[in-house]
Protein backbone atom coordinates (compact mmCIF):
# COMPACT_ATOMS: atom_id res chain seq x y z
CA UNK A 1 0.00 0.00 0.00
CA UNK A 2 1.67 3.47 -0.60
CA UNK A 3 1.53 5.57 2.41
CA UNK A 4 1.03 8.88 2.78
CA UNK A 5 3.56 11.75 0.85
CA UNK A 6 4.44 14.55 2.64
CA UNK A 7 6.07 17.64 1.65
CA UNK A 8 8.07 19.88 3.91
CA UNK A 9 10.28 23.09 2.91
CA UNK A 10 12.35 24.24 5.48
CA UNK A 11 33.26 15.19 8.72
CA UNK A 12 39.49 11.26 12.77
CA UNK A 13 39.40 13.99 15.33
CA UNK A 14 42.94 13.43 17.08
CA UNK A 15 41.32 13.05 20.81
CA UNK A 16 37.84 11.46 21.67
CA UNK A 17 36.35 14.09 23.50
CA UNK A 18 33.21 13.63 26.14
CA UNK A 19 30.92 16.55 25.06
CA UNK A 20 28.07 18.11 26.72
CA UNK A 21 25.58 19.21 24.78
CA UNK A 22 24.02 22.07 23.85
CA UNK A 23 20.01 22.72 23.65
CA UNK A 24 20.06 25.40 21.13
CA UNK A 25 19.13 25.19 17.62
CA UNK A 26 17.93 27.25 14.27
CA UNK A 27 14.73 24.93 13.80
CA UNK A 28 13.84 25.05 9.93
CA UNK A 29 10.29 25.14 8.43
CA UNK A 30 8.56 22.06 7.86
CA UNK A 31 4.95 22.09 6.92
CA UNK A 32 1.76 20.15 7.93
CA UNK A 33 2.30 15.81 7.39
CA UNK A 34 5.94 15.78 8.17
CA UNK A 35 7.46 14.38 11.37
CA UNK A 36 10.20 15.90 13.49
CA UNK A 37 11.36 14.91 16.73
CA UNK A 38 11.86 17.81 19.44
CA UNK A 39 15.61 17.00 20.45
CA UNK A 40 14.69 16.21 23.89
CA UNK A 41 15.89 12.72 23.74
CA UNK A 42 19.74 13.93 22.36
CA UNK A 43 20.11 16.49 25.27
CA UNK A 44 21.26 13.86 27.47
CA UNK A 45 25.03 13.69 28.65
CA UNK A 46 25.32 10.85 30.46
CA UNK A 47 24.55 9.19 26.19
CA UNK A 48 28.09 10.51 24.94
CA UNK A 49 30.16 8.08 27.52
CA UNK A 50 30.42 5.60 24.58
CA UNK A 51 33.30 6.15 22.54
CA UNK A 52 32.97 4.54 18.36
CA UNK A 53 34.35 0.95 17.80
CA UNK A 54 37.08 0.12 14.88
CA UNK A 55 35.24 -1.65 12.21
CA UNK A 56 36.27 -2.31 8.75
CA UNK A 57 34.15 -3.95 5.53
CA UNK A 58 36.05 -6.05 2.33
CA UNK A 59 34.17 -5.22 -0.52
CA UNK A 60 34.37 -5.86 -4.12
CA UNK A 61 35.98 -3.11 -6.49
CA UNK A 62 35.17 -1.92 -9.81
CA UNK A 63 38.17 -3.81 -10.99
CA UNK A 64 36.99 -6.97 -9.48
CA UNK A 65 39.48 -6.86 -6.79
CA UNK A 66 39.11 -6.33 -3.12
CA UNK A 67 39.11 -3.31 -1.44
CA UNK A 68 39.26 -2.18 2.34
CA UNK A 69 36.75 0.31 4.20
CA UNK A 70 37.56 1.47 7.28
CA UNK A 71 34.91 2.74 9.60
CA UNK A 72 33.81 4.03 12.74
CA UNK A 73 30.80 2.10 14.51
CA UNK A 74 28.52 4.10 17.30
CA UNK A 75 26.47 1.03 19.23
CA UNK A 76 22.87 1.72 20.59
CA UNK A 77 21.50 -0.49 23.01
CA UNK A 78 18.82 -3.13 21.25
CA UNK A 79 19.43 -1.05 18.59
CA UNK A 80 17.94 -3.28 15.27
CA UNK A 81 18.59 -0.20 12.79
CA UNK A 82 21.81 1.14 11.58
CA UNK A 83 22.42 4.36 9.63
CA UNK A 84 25.55 4.00 7.52
CA UNK A 85 26.71 7.48 7.46
CA UNK A 86 28.76 8.65 3.84
CA UNK A 87 31.11 11.72 4.11
CA UNK A 88 31.28 14.15 0.94
CA UNK A 89 33.92 15.35 -1.51
CA UNK A 90 35.96 17.07 1.71
CA UNK A 91 35.91 14.53 4.19
CA UNK A 92 36.37 11.59 5.96
CA UNK A 93 34.85 9.77 8.88
CA UNK A 94 35.51 11.88 11.10
CA UNK A 95 35.47 15.50 9.98
CA UNK A 96 31.52 14.49 9.13
CA UNK A 97 30.01 12.36 11.92
CA UNK A 98 32.23 12.57 15.10
CA UNK A 99 33.05 15.19 17.63
CA UNK A 100 34.62 18.36 16.44
CA UNK A 101 36.35 20.85 18.44
CA UNK A 102 33.37 22.72 19.86
CA UNK A 103 30.87 21.58 22.63
CA UNK A 104 27.92 20.02 21.01
CA UNK A 105 29.13 18.74 17.53
CA UNK A 106 29.05 14.98 17.42
CA UNK A 107 26.50 14.04 14.80
CA UNK A 108 26.51 10.07 14.64
CA UNK A 109 26.68 9.93 18.85
CA UNK A 110 23.48 12.27 18.91
CA UNK A 111 21.77 9.47 16.62
CA UNK A 112 23.05 6.58 18.81
CA UNK A 113 22.03 8.36 21.63
CA UNK A 114 18.57 8.51 20.20
CA UNK A 115 18.31 4.66 19.66
CA UNK A 116 19.89 4.11 16.35
CA UNK A 117 23.11 2.40 15.67
CA UNK A 118 25.38 4.75 13.06
CA UNK A 119 28.41 3.34 10.93
CA UNK A 120 30.60 6.17 9.58
CA UNK A 121 33.44 4.85 6.45
CA UNK A 122 35.66 6.27 4.60
CA UNK A 123 35.04 5.68 0.97
CA UNK A 124 37.27 3.71 -1.13
CA UNK A 125 40.78 6.25 -1.71
CA UNK A 126 39.81 8.34 1.51
CA UNK A 127 41.08 8.09 5.49
CA UNK A 128 42.00 4.80 6.19
CA UNK A 129 40.27 3.40 3.07
CA UNK A 130 42.29 1.08 0.38
CA UNK A 131 42.80 2.85 -2.97
CA UNK A 132 41.21 0.48 -5.46
CA UNK A 133 43.10 0.38 -8.72
CA UNK A 134 40.12 1.25 -10.75
CA UNK A 135 37.81 4.02 -11.33
CA UNK A 136 35.89 5.54 -8.06
CA UNK A 137 33.00 7.27 -9.84
CA UNK A 138 29.65 7.34 -8.10
CA UNK A 139 28.40 4.22 -9.89
CA UNK A 140 31.54 2.45 -8.13
CA UNK A 141 30.82 3.64 -4.96
CA UNK A 142 26.94 2.84 -5.20
CA UNK A 143 28.02 -0.59 -5.96
CA UNK A 144 30.33 -0.40 -2.36
CA UNK A 145 27.64 1.09 -0.37
CA UNK A 146 24.97 -1.90 -1.68
CA UNK A 147 27.92 -4.74 -0.28
CA UNK A 148 28.29 -3.14 2.69
CA UNK A 149 24.44 -2.46 3.80
CA UNK A 150 24.47 -6.42 3.07
CA UNK A 151 27.25 -6.74 5.00
CA UNK A 152 25.85 -4.85 8.01
CA UNK A 153 22.41 -6.82 7.24
CA UNK A 154 24.38 -10.25 8.07
CA UNK A 155 26.53 -8.71 10.41
CA UNK A 156 29.85 -10.26 8.22
CA UNK A 157 32.54 -7.67 8.38
CA UNK A 158 35.13 -6.72 10.78
CA UNK A 159 33.96 -5.55 14.12
CA UNK A 160 30.45 -6.91 13.80
CA UNK A 161 28.39 -7.27 17.36
CA UNK A 162 24.90 -8.23 15.86
CA UNK A 163 23.43 -8.44 12.37
CA UNK A 164 20.75 -5.11 11.98
CA UNK A 165 16.93 -5.65 10.42
CA UNK A 166 17.38 -2.21 8.78
CA UNK A 167 20.20 -0.13 7.19
CA UNK A 168 19.38 3.46 6.39
CA UNK A 169 21.64 5.15 3.96
CA UNK A 170 22.64 9.40 4.76
CA UNK A 171 24.98 10.55 3.03
CA UNK A 172 26.58 14.11 2.71
CA UNK A 173 27.07 16.19 -1.07
CA UNK A 174 29.33 13.34 -2.78
CA UNK A 175 28.00 11.09 0.17
CA UNK A 176 24.10 11.88 -1.01
CA UNK A 177 24.06 11.21 -4.35
CA UNK A 178 25.85 8.14 -3.73
CA UNK A 179 23.08 6.85 -1.78
CA UNK A 180 20.58 8.35 -3.83
CA UNK A 181 22.40 5.99 -6.80
CA UNK A 182 23.05 3.00 -4.83
CA UNK A 183 19.08 2.78 -3.97
CA UNK A 184 17.99 3.38 -7.47
CA UNK A 185 20.67 0.68 -8.83
CA UNK A 186 20.15 -1.99 -6.38
CA UNK A 187 17.42 -0.74 -3.52
CA UNK A 188 20.42 -0.93 -1.46
CA UNK A 189 18.03 0.79 1.86
CA UNK A 190 15.25 1.04 4.08
CA UNK A 191 15.38 4.81 3.75
CA UNK A 192 17.38 6.78 2.24
CA UNK A 193 18.28 10.39 3.04
CA UNK A 194 20.28 12.34 1.04
CA UNK A 195 21.55 16.11 2.33
CA UNK A 196 23.76 18.46 0.32
CA UNK A 197 22.71 16.64 -2.93
CA UNK A 198 20.47 17.72 -5.57
CA UNK A 199 18.33 16.25 -7.98
CA UNK A 200 19.09 19.60 -10.28
CA UNK A 201 22.68 19.13 -9.89
CA UNK A 202 25.48 21.67 -9.53
CA UNK A 203 24.90 25.61 -9.41
CA UNK A 204 26.47 26.97 -12.64
CA UNK A 205 29.57 29.43 -10.92
CA UNK A 206 30.63 25.83 -9.02
CA UNK A 207 31.04 24.04 -12.50
CA UNK A 208 32.62 26.82 -13.59
CA UNK A 209 35.44 27.46 -10.67
CA UNK A 210 35.72 24.03 -11.33
CA UNK A 211 36.50 23.38 -14.78
CA UNK A 212 37.39 27.19 -15.80
CA UNK A 213 39.11 28.00 -12.84
CA UNK A 214 37.94 31.41 -13.06
CA UNK A 215 40.69 34.15 -11.56
CA UNK A 216 37.81 35.43 -9.91
CA UNK A 217 35.81 32.67 -8.77
CA UNK A 218 32.98 33.50 -6.48
CA UNK A 219 32.88 30.24 -4.65
CA UNK A 220 35.33 29.29 -1.60
CA UNK A 221 34.77 26.39 0.72
CA UNK A 222 34.07 29.11 3.64
CA UNK A 223 31.10 30.04 1.53
CA UNK A 224 29.34 26.47 2.57
CA UNK A 225 29.16 27.76 5.44
CA UNK A 226 27.74 30.76 5.60
CA UNK A 227 30.31 31.89 8.68
CA UNK A 228 27.39 33.51 10.65
CA UNK A 229 25.66 29.81 11.11
CA UNK A 230 28.98 28.17 12.31
CA UNK A 231 31.67 28.16 14.67
CA UNK A 232 35.01 28.83 13.15
CA UNK A 233 36.54 25.80 14.87
CA UNK A 234 34.22 23.62 13.51
CA UNK A 235 34.46 25.43 9.36
CA UNK A 236 38.26 24.49 10.06
CA UNK A 237 37.72 20.94 11.16
CA UNK A 238 35.37 20.08 8.24
CA UNK A 239 37.43 21.50 5.80
CA UNK A 240 40.84 20.21 6.98
CA UNK A 241 41.06 17.77 3.84
CA UNK A 242 39.06 19.86 1.38
CA UNK A 243 42.29 20.94 -0.87
CA UNK A 244 43.12 17.35 -1.14
CA UNK A 245 44.03 15.65 -4.67
CA UNK A 246 40.58 12.95 -4.18
CA UNK A 247 38.79 15.69 -3.31
CA UNK A 248 39.59 17.49 -6.79
CA UNK A 249 39.44 13.91 -8.90
CA UNK A 250 35.99 13.56 -7.33
CA UNK A 251 34.49 16.85 -7.97
CA UNK A 252 35.04 16.40 -11.43
CA UNK A 253 33.42 13.19 -11.35
CA UNK A 254 30.68 14.83 -9.77
CA UNK A 255 30.65 17.22 -12.64
CA UNK A 256 31.05 15.03 -15.36
CA UNK A 257 28.32 12.31 -13.52
CA UNK A 258 25.69 15.21 -13.60
CA UNK A 259 26.87 16.20 -16.87
CA UNK A 260 25.61 12.96 -18.35
CA UNK A 261 22.70 11.74 -16.31
CA UNK A 262 21.23 14.82 -15.13
CA UNK A 263 17.98 16.57 -16.50
CA UNK A 264 17.03 16.55 -19.64
CA UNK A 265 20.07 14.20 -20.69
CA UNK A 266 19.23 11.14 -22.59
CA UNK A 267 20.21 7.79 -20.70
CA UNK A 268 22.28 7.03 -23.73
CA UNK A 269 24.96 9.71 -22.52
CA UNK A 270 24.86 8.11 -18.87
CA UNK A 271 26.31 5.17 -17.21
CA UNK A 272 24.19 2.19 -16.23
CA UNK A 273 22.29 2.99 -13.55
CA UNK A 274 20.78 5.77 -15.28
CA UNK A 275 19.70 8.94 -15.34
CA UNK A 276 18.29 11.55 -12.32
CA UNK A 277 15.18 11.47 -12.44
CA UNK A 278 15.40 7.35 -14.15
CA UNK A 279 17.22 6.44 -10.60
CA UNK A 280 14.83 8.56 -8.41
CA UNK A 281 11.48 6.79 -10.27
CA UNK A 282 12.95 3.55 -9.22
CA UNK A 283 13.26 4.27 -5.10
CA UNK A 284 10.03 3.01 -3.46
CA UNK A 285 11.22 3.33 0.10
CA UNK A 286 10.53 6.73 2.13
CA UNK A 287 13.55 9.75 1.35
CA UNK A 288 13.99 12.29 3.61
CA UNK A 289 15.95 15.02 1.57
CA UNK A 290 18.21 17.46 4.01
CA UNK A 291 18.53 21.05 2.03
CA UNK A 292 20.65 24.16 2.96
CA UNK A 293 19.02 26.98 1.15
CA UNK A 294 22.45 29.16 0.78
CA UNK A 295 23.88 26.07 -0.71
CA UNK A 296 26.50 27.34 -2.96
CA UNK A 297 27.58 24.08 -4.91
CA UNK A 298 24.05 22.23 -5.25
CA UNK A 299 21.60 23.75 -7.13
CA UNK A 300 18.58 23.76 -4.64
CA UNK A 301 15.92 26.51 -6.55
CA UNK A 302 13.98 23.94 -7.39
CA UNK A 303 13.81 21.85 -4.07
CA UNK A 304 10.11 22.30 -3.41
CA UNK A 305 9.19 20.12 -6.51
CA UNK A 306 10.98 17.21 -5.65
CA UNK A 307 8.24 15.11 -4.48
CA UNK A 308 7.05 14.68 -7.63
CA UNK A 309 10.20 12.66 -8.84
CA UNK A 310 10.20 10.11 -6.88
CA UNK A 311 6.60 8.70 -7.62
CA UNK A 312 7.18 4.72 -5.74
CA UNK A 313 8.47 6.19 -2.44
CA UNK A 314 5.62 6.25 0.18
CA UNK A 315 7.05 8.99 1.77
CA UNK A 316 8.96 12.28 0.75
CA UNK A 317 10.13 15.11 3.18
CA UNK A 318 11.98 17.65 1.42
CA UNK A 319 13.40 19.73 4.76
CA UNK A 320 14.80 23.57 4.11
CA UNK A 321 17.14 25.40 6.53
CA UNK A 322 16.60 29.06 5.41
CA UNK A 323 20.87 30.62 5.94
CA UNK A 324 22.13 27.36 5.77
CA UNK A 325 25.09 25.71 3.52
CA UNK A 326 26.40 22.56 1.67
CA UNK A 327 27.35 21.27 4.93
CA UNK A 328 23.96 20.81 6.90
CA UNK A 329 24.94 18.51 9.83
CA UNK A 330 27.76 21.16 11.01
CA UNK A 331 25.81 24.77 11.09
CA UNK A 332 24.17 26.14 14.33
CA UNK A 333 21.61 23.57 13.52
CA UNK A 334 22.73 20.44 13.64
CA UNK A 335 20.75 19.46 16.93
CA UNK A 336 17.72 19.93 14.47
CA UNK A 337 18.94 18.07 11.78
CA UNK A 338 19.96 14.75 13.88
CA UNK A 339 15.88 15.00 15.68
CA UNK A 340 15.10 15.09 12.52
CA UNK A 341 16.55 12.06 10.78
CA UNK A 342 16.07 10.36 14.04
CA UNK A 343 12.46 11.33 13.67
CA UNK A 344 11.84 10.37 10.04
CA UNK A 345 13.78 6.62 10.81
CA UNK A 346 11.59 6.13 13.89
CA UNK A 347 8.51 7.01 11.62
CA UNK A 348 9.44 3.80 9.19
CA UNK A 349 10.86 1.50 11.42
CA UNK A 350 8.77 -1.57 10.69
Amino acid sequence: MRGKRSQTMPRRATAWALMVLLAGSAAGCMTTGSRRADGDDLQDPAAFVSLPGEVAFDVNAADGGVTRVAGLAWSAPKATTVILLVHGLSGVKENYWDTLPSVGYAFAARLAAAGHAAVAIDLPGYGESQTPTGASGLEDFAFVLDQIATQLRSAQYQGATAPYARVIGHGLSLGGAAVFVAQGMYGSFDVVIPAGFSLDGLRADYVRCQVQDEPACPHSPDDDFELDRAEPDVVAATLAGYEGGEHTAQAANLIAWYGACGVPKAVGACPSGGTVDQLAGRIDVPVLLLVGEADRLMDMAGADAWVSRFPLAPEVVVKSYPGVGHFVHNHDIHVDAAATISSFVAAHSE
